[in-house]
């Protein structure tokens, strides 16, 4: 994986602002991603530099997972750069794609859990209500 940091893209830098402006939204999120592949396409894809910044928009939460996929599987958006960008990405979706599905079987054990403690307390008030009104 790339080596890349992207300063900018730091919660303290610009990083914020970008989370504002895709404020989770899929498409505004495919537009940033298209936007960093045109700005890399006129700069020459210096190596490694959309990985880096890949992986900071993935860790900063600055687009939604569904923006990362939607952007990759994209064939109606004609961009110039696009099949640099693609292989420039592929060894950064695989990783992203072993990535997402941790994190989503981290967010259902969450669930559960929650779940859990939801119907745990549901037991206990209803223990509370039995034994008041036995008593």
């Amino acid at each position: 994986m790339s080596n890349v940091r992207c300063p900018w893209a730091d919660e303290e830098a610009y990083g914020a602002f970008l989370e504002s402006v895709v404020d989770g939204s899929t498409l505004a999120g495919m537009a940033s991603l298209f936007a960093v592949q045109a700005f890399l396409d006129a700069a020459g894809w210096p190596k490694g530099v959309i990985e880096g910044i890949f992986l900071k928009f993935y860790n900063e939460d600055i687009c939604p997972n569904e923006a990362f996929t939607a952007w990759k599987e994209d064939t109606a958006t004609v961009a110039p750069g696009r099949m640099t960008a693609i292989m420039q990405t592929n060894k950064w979706f695989g990783w992203f794609a072993e990535n997402a599905a941790e994190e989503s079987d981290d967010e259902e054990e969450e669930e559960e859990e929650e779940e859990d403690d939801e119907l745990e307390g549901v037991v206990r008030a209803g223990k509370s209500v039995n034994q008041a009104v036995l008593f």
